[in-house]
């Protein structure tokens, strides 16, 4: 009974062996490829689903979670093409398979394009046509007659794809397409990334080639395998293509996740967010950038900068230094915070052209979680201090302007290079500052005019 099942065991071990050995290992790696599509389409419709979540009204997630969509239909078109009951269905999989793969390189440029803030042209219809006519183009001459594939067969381990031994002019065009599109897009975020100022835009154009540069490398490799290999079998070759468009795929997913979770990327780039949160406040609110420049007003600061007239834009790419009177002690501060040595400041500022006296400013940075200086959030407040010395103590005009000086942290030495005034004369002012207010040093001064 013993030696009866060992018998048995050893056949069906050499059964298993001779199965093991007999099979086709390429149909073992197509049935891993399916599988592989599968998951990876299942886990592209959930990463089309966050980004777009994340800003709806942002064109660059809408292209985003378009261009991801098109890679889940992509994908669970090949499983069904695969497993496909007709030979009917299998080639309308087929060419629909194909029609999609058309399509993406399009997709893939125009997704760079908005990427890198080309907004001129991303945003005209023409060249929006322009962008998409050679998938159009390819898509329908690929409904009318093969292109690349010329045949469906079915194999034991389901229905694949064989190509054609020479290429005709329209397979060269459609490969030349995929490459360039996607070469250019890829090149467009590149110079984006050297010479973009943004520096969170610049990190995330970088980042996003170094992660994809495997992919694109790929494509070159799809490209070259299919037109230069001597291999007679037109089937290993679109084998060996199926193989690196599924890797490409996988990688660029892969990156663009990575991206997203090192550098934030469609969290920060959207450039109006700012809009909604803060033009319904009451409170005087500006938001500036890096350089120093506005990036959003709402209203009540409108107001105050403006002198109470009404103004059509929000000052958007206005330099602060045109705005506020002697920016030049103020910039020091500001510098000062952008190098992180203080993360606010308070001062007293007069806007130029603006009559109705000095406004208290409240300085804070605005910093991401890499501690990358992003800008500054700028809230204004009246300060009645100035009119207040001037009413209460008899200050000059002259004394007044001293006064702020102090206020801002001069010393006389600067104060007197800044005025074109000698260090005496300054010294003078302060004295008899001290004398008509009757504070005796600089703190209580600065506390005088917040009072």
């Amino acid at each position: 009974m013993i030696l009866r099942k060992r018998r048995n065991c050893l056949i069906s071990c050499k059964t298993l062996k001779d199965f093991i050995f007999l099979s086709n290992y390429t149909g073992v790696a197509m049935s891993i490829i399916t599988i592989v599509y599968l998951l990876v389409g299942l886990i592209l419709f959930e990463s089309s689903l966050t980004i777009y979540r994340l800003h709806p009204k942002e064109p660059l997630n809408r292209i985003c979670a378009l261009l991801i969509l098109l890679f889940v239909v992509f994908c669970f078109t090949f499983g069904l093409f695969v497993t496909a009951q007709s030979r009917e269905a299998a080639w309308t999989l087929s060419k629909a398979h194909l029609i999609l793969s058309c399509l993406m390189g399009s997709m893939i440029l125009h997704f760079h394009l908005v990427l890198g803030n080309y907004e001129k042209l991303v945003n005209k219809k023409f060249f929006i046509f322009l962008l998409y006519s050679p998938a159009l183009v390819l898509s329908s001459y690929a409904i009318i007659k093969p292109l690349i594939i010329v045949d469906v067969v079915l194999t034991r381990w389901g229905w694949d794809n064989v190509g054609g031994d020479l290429l005709t002019f329209w397979d060269g065009l459609y490969l030349g397409y995929t490459l360039v599109f996607v070469a250019v897009g890829y090149i467009t975020t590149l110079l984006n990334g050297l010479k973009a100022k943004d520096v969170i835009l610049k990190k995330q154009s970088l980042l996003l080639i170094k992660a994809n540069s495997i992919g694109f490398v790929l494509v070159i490799a799809t490209v070259w395998f299919i037109l230069y290999t001597n291999d007679s079998s037109a089937f290993i070759k679109t084998l060996v293509g199926d193989l690196l468009i599924g890797a490409l795929i996988l990688i660029w997913l892969a990156g663009l996740r990575y991206v997203m979770w090192k550098q934030k990327l469609f969290v920060l780039l959207p450039q109006n967010s700012s809009k909604s949160l803060f033009s319904s406040l009451k409170t005087p609110i500006m938001l500036t950038n890096e350089e120093d420049v506005v990036l959003y007003t709402n209203n009540e600061a409108k107001k105050i900068i403006s002198n109470g007239m009404e103004v059509q834009n929000d000052l958007t790419s206005t330099s602060i230094d045109s705005l506020i009177e002697d920016y030049q002690v103020l910039e020091k501060e500001i510098s000062k915070i952008k190098n992180g040595y203080i993360s606010h400041y308070n001062c007293n500022v007069r806007f130029i052209g603006n009559s109705n006296g000095y406004y208290h400013l409240n300085i804070h940075a605005i910093r991401n979680e890499q501690d990358i200086f992003l800008g500054n959030l700028m809230i204004l407040h009246p300060s009645l201090g100035f009119e207040r010395l001037r009413q209460d103590y008899g200050l000059t005009t002259k004394e007044l302007e001293i006064v702020q000086l102090v206020d801002k942290g001069m010393s006389a030495p600067d104060m007197a290079q800044f005025l074109d005034r000698s260090e005496l004369t300054i010294k003078t002012h302060i004295s008899n500052i001290y004398r008509k207010t009757g504070v005796k040093n600089r703190v209580k001064l600065s506390q005088l005019v917040r009072k």
